[in-house]
């Protein structure tokens, strides 16, 4: 807490120092000149006021400061300026800007000319910028708006639910759990899965960028969504070749606001969240059912008498609980209503030399497990500078981030509780444990963990400062530099004192080793730079931009993790006071990196009478990551368009606005995995050492020829807007292929090693995106419209080739699946496993065909590969059964504001594709009764001979191994936002008060799934709905 007040204290006063410096309008200033005052009205083509627009003075002298005013509702206006002034500049959203030189009139009628098409003419591709109607590119760009008609919770789950591209993938056991990061694709999964942890990151995650230099999936999720003005998708080979080396699974660009001139403006932006639990996938038994369930299992029986008489004795103990009235919802235990707030102000102004701009923001997300929560104290300031033809621009941002996971522990622990356990005994105290048999082993009440004093909880600072200059050498020739340095620091703990029920099953002779605590620290420093030249030409017809860049990177990284156990007092909560290193480590550990590059960008756009269109792109970049045969990488990109709606057999058509034609192809790279694949490494022997020296071993091969793994994109598309824009849409075809796949090697024994890394696989993906927007109506005088819109996509990944290793994968997880019946891993037997075949989907659910459960004996069939069936469960017969990956996925929904009243709503869906239902394996057929079970274990099940069932027995206690009979298909739909808000922008009060804008919104997230499959969602956390109230104000 001290922390953050002492970054409050040092950001505000930076705000009051600039504050100071650079005021915008200065009376002192303006009392020596002589001052005139002109009036007018600012309206559109139609006549029509423009409520909001903003008038502003072009001061002459770089000392001179400027004035500036805002339309009134009526669109009038009224500005004091000094009698030297000769012009005033007028904008407005969505209409050109446009100078007006003075005369001696004292009052102006100003007509704006719409411009809805220029506003869409420029691409931002976080290097540098294009105009769109000369742009090959295959790109999506959404304004910071339309993001918040969505939601105002983070700006990547509002941006799933605009495009169908870019998906979040389903976590079925993570949940609302704000502290757990999402795992995000982009035109499908490119590479295999991250199986033995050689990855820094997801493999399969896109590329993000914000505000021009990379960034982290953790520092988007935390960003202040008011701050953002757009986010520009690029998904093609020609609108990522410029990130080459790391733009194989899309590059997301995310924009900041900038300041804009004028007297100071304050903005606020204030909301109350409610995190409301959804536990309606979920069908547990109560108490008299459950301890039914176990009586049908056979749980009280044996054929020992004396065994038997303890069953008994164990089930009377139960059943005396269960009619005294017992039955405890342990679901309810851990859960709350979390109620949660964000606060933002940001602060802007200047003049037409120096800008600046301070933000600050507050956001506390209150989990809906009870004690979980996300904290996010963020502040920036960015000053712009501009002297004659060079411009300086620099960004200081600061993050400090808490995060406290619930001392509540994992939500399925409260789901596998029995009903008929009590919370506390009789003299009302918290039972820590249960046991219904005299020294048998007892089971822990996962509710004691929260009564005694546990942390669970992590923190990181985040340090960035960017710095961008441009000098404009000629009107068509520019130099950029950007300089960019992130200083990381994180720490997490993970104290579980002596008493904690992780222990409550050791002995004496582990006295020392109850309790525990976990310290990591890690730091991290990022070092980002460039030189570029814009060069940019038009002469009659032919129109060229020219790029040209240098970068350099360099990243290092370290973490050190203690581990101590002995904590016998919950007090002793800091590591000093553990009586010993932990047993499975004996000493600290930790790891540490360094990646550095270097390379070149060049790119050109040309287009002949802004009919014929081409671009192309080249990276050579050069990584430590590589081996040093192959250091260095190239990638390029070619892309062609046609304006069909230019050609002259068109220009007549005055229903058409767009229709453009679009092709690209091109290869793009990824890196990323840990930093020392391609060297050989050793480690010191920690305990041995040889005549007074300490040895060494080798721990990794070494690999000169390890090379970049590289994409092959190819894409097609157009692009059209018809009726006045106000029908619109896109499509995309594109196939690309990931080539020189880093996999494991297989090597004989006898090196010393199993593996060692080599570009061996190749993934192929193919698939479209299509979508359709619609202004049904609109109202230009009150700014009134109701807009539909809808989209789908669809992917198909396929394996081309894997390597020796990957197929001795898929032998290990074959032998998990032969473990007998009395195995403990039942994880590993029960679900299917990952596979990887040629010719394969990455996402393809292997099990063996069923034909279900015999009426006769209650035995599953299963189907051959040779045709013939069984009741034997063979590993050979294993066949695609179903693909996790949705044939179609989509948005669809509508937004609208008429008069100053909006609402919104949008729905995603997703059809075809399977799921495997493990609710029905773990809680139904292969049910651990000793636990908490779903209802369905009452229905369907065979007891007797001629029964037509769909589940075996309750008393058969043999494995259900991977059947087809639980590959189901899974098609939902999720109304993930409803938005209303009303904007003041009509009402007389505003001009009278000191207020600029009001606005209130209100949000709710996720309202309902509708799922054609019924199994658990959010087995480790729960869902939550999300209920958000906002309010903006601007003065």
């Amino acid at each position: 807490m001290q922390k953050k007040l002492l970054i409050f204290k040092i950001l505000s006063l930076f705000a009051i120092i600039l504050a100071s410096l650079f005021p915008v309008s200065t009376a002192n200033a303006q009392d020596n000149h002589t001052k005139r005052t002109i009036s007018g009205i600012v309206v559109d083509e139609e006549g029509e006021p423009l409520p909001g627009a903003h008038v502003e003075q072009i001061s002459q002298t770089k000392t001179e400061s400027i004035t500036a005013v805002v339309v009134d509702v009526n669109g009038h206006f009224s500005i004091n300026l000094p009698s030297s002034t000769q012009a005033v500049k007028v904008s407005y959203i969505g209409f050109e800007t446009q100078t007006i030189t003075l005369t001696d009139e004292t009052s102006y009628r100003i007509v704006l000319k719409s411009a809805t098409r220029e506003m869409e003419e420029v691409v931002i591709t976080g290097a540098f910028t294009r105009r769109s109607n000369t742009y090959t590119g295959s790109v999506s760009t959404v304004k910071g708006e339309e993001l918040l008609r969505i939601g105002n919770q983070n700006l990547l789950q509002s941006l799933t639910s605009i495009d169908p591209a870019f998906m979040q993938l389903d976590n079925l056991s993570a949940g609302s759990n704000p502290n757990a990061l999402p795992d995000f694709q982009m035109r499908g999964q490119t590479g295999f899965s991250d199986l033995k942890g050689q990855y820094e990151s997801n493999p399969n995650q896109p590329l993000f960028i914000l505000d021009g230099f990379e960034t982290n999936l953790t520092k988007i999720i935390d960003l202040d969504m008011n701050m953002v003005e757009s986010v520009t998708l690029l998904k093609d080979a020609t609108a990522k070749a410029i990130y080459g080396s790391k733009a194989a699974n899309g590059v997301i660009i995310v924009e900041t606001k900038r300041p804009a001139a004028g007297q100071m403006k304050v903005t606020y932006n204030g909301s109350a969240n409610i995190e409301i639990p959804d536990l309606t996938s979920y069908d547990l038994t109560n108490a008299a059912e459950k301890l039914e369930v176990e009586r049908l299992a056979g749980l009280y029986y044996s054929d020992n008498a004396v065994t038997q008489l303890a069953y008994r004795q164990q089930y009377e103990k139960k059943l005396r609980e269960v009619l005294a009235g017992v039955d405890t919802d342990w679901k309810a235990q851990p859960i709350r209503t979390g109620v949660g707030q964000k606060h933002a102000l940001y602060l802007e102004g200047g003049d037409q030399y120096m800008l600046y701009g301070i933000d600050l923001s507050f956001n506390n997300i209150k989990g809906a497990m009870k004690g979980s929560d996300r904290t996010t104290f963020s502040g920036g300031i960015t000053l712009s500078y501009r002297l004659k033809n060079f411009q300086f621009r620099n960004r200081l941002t600061i993050t400090n981030n808490n995060a406290n996971d619930s001392p509540y522990g994992s939500f399925s622990e409260y789901t596998l509780m029995n009903p008929y356990y009590r919370l506390y005994d009789e003299k009302g105290k918290m039972m820590q444990s249960y046991s219904f048999i005299d020294g048998g082993t007892k089971s822990a009440n996962p509710l004691w963990n929260s009564s005694i004093n546990t942390l669970y909880a992590r923190k990181y600072t985040d340090i960035t400062n960017n710095f961008y200059t441009e000098w404009n050498l000629q009107r068509y020739l520019k130099l950029t530099g950007r300089l960019g340095i992130t200083k990381y620091v994180n720490q997490n703990d993970d104290f579980r004192p002596a008493s904690h029920t992780d222990f409550i099953n050791y002995g004496t002779e582990d006295l020392f080793k109850k309790g525990s605590y976990t310290k990591l620290n890690g730091e991290s420093m990022n070092i980002n730079g460039d030189l570029g030249i814009n060069y940019s030409i038009q002469i009659n017809k032919h129109l060229l931009f020219f790029n040209a860049q240098a970068n350099f990177t360099s990243y290092t990284h370290s973490n050190a993790v203690v581990k101590a156990e002995g904590f016998p007092n919950d007090n002793m909560n800091d590591i000093t006071f553990g009586v010993q290193y932990d047993s499975t480590t004996g000493k600290p550990t930790g790891s540490e990196g360094i990646s550095r590059s270097v390379g070149g960008i060049g790119s050109i756009n040309y287009s002949f009478d802004n009919r014929y269109l081409f671009d192309a792109n080249y990276r050579l970049t050069g990584s430590s990551e590589f081996g040093a045969n192959n250091r260095w990488g190239s990638f390029w990109s070619l892309g062609g368009g046609w304006n069909l709606h230019e050609e002259q057999f068109l220009k007549d058509a005055s229903w058409l606005d767009l229709f453009k034609l679009r092709l690209s192809t091109g290869y793009t790279g990824s890196q990323g995995f840990s930093t020392y694949e391609a060297l050989a490494t050793l480690k010191y022997y920690a305990n041995i050492s040889y005549n007074g020296l300490i040895g060494s071993y080798l721990v990794g091969l070494a690999n000169p020829d390890l090379q970049w793994q590289k994409k092959f994109d190819n894409s097609a598309g157009f692009d059209f807007a018809i009726l006045k824009n106000r029908f619109s849409g896109r499509f995309d075809y594109y196939t690309s292929t990931t080539q020189s796949m880093l996999t494991d090697i297989t090597v004989p024994e006898s090196t010393g090693f199993s593996t060692y890394r080599e570009n061996m696989g190749e993934t192929q993906n193919k698939g479209f995106e299509a979508y359709l927007n619609f202004r049904v109506w609109e109202e230009n005088k009150t700014r009134s419209y109701f807009n539909v819109f809808t989209s789908v996509a669809r992917n198909q990944n396929k394996i081309k080739k894997i390597s020796n290793s990957l197929r001795k994968f898929n032998e290990e997880q074959d032998a998990l699946k032969q473990q007998d019946d009395d195995s403990e891993d039942v994880s590993n037997i029960t679900r299917p496993s990952v596979r990887y075949e040629e010719g394969r989907s990455m996402n393809a659910i292997w099990a063996v065909p069923s034909l279900g459960i015999d009426p006769v004996n209650g035995k599953e069939i299963f189907l051959k590969r040779d045709g013939s069936v069984t009741y034997e469960w063979d590993v050979a017969d294993q066949v695609v059964c179903g693909d996790t990956q949705p044939k179609y996925n989509g948005i669809f929904g509508f937004n609208s504001d008429i008069h100053g009243f909006g609402v919104s709503a949008t729905f995603n869906y997703r059809l075809g594709g399977q799921i495997y239902n493990s609710t029905l394996i773990d809680k139904v057929e292969n049910a651990d009764v000793r636990y908490n079970v779903d209802r369905r274990v009452f229905t369907d099940r065979w007891q007797n001979a001629g029964d037509v069932a769909l589940y075996k027995a309750i008393s058969d206690k043999s494995y259900t191994r991977p059947t087809s009979r639980f590959v189901m298909d899974y098609n939902t739909l999720t109304l993930s936002s409803i938005m209303v808000s009303y904007d003041f922008r009509n009402h007389s009060f505003l001009k009278s008060s000191f207020l600029e804008r009001l606005k209130i919104s209100a949000y709710m997230n996720d309202a309902f799934v509708i799922s054609s499959v019924k199994t658990e969602r959010g087995t480790s956390y729960p869902f939550a709905r999300t209920i958000s109230v906002a309010l903006q104000a601007v003065f």
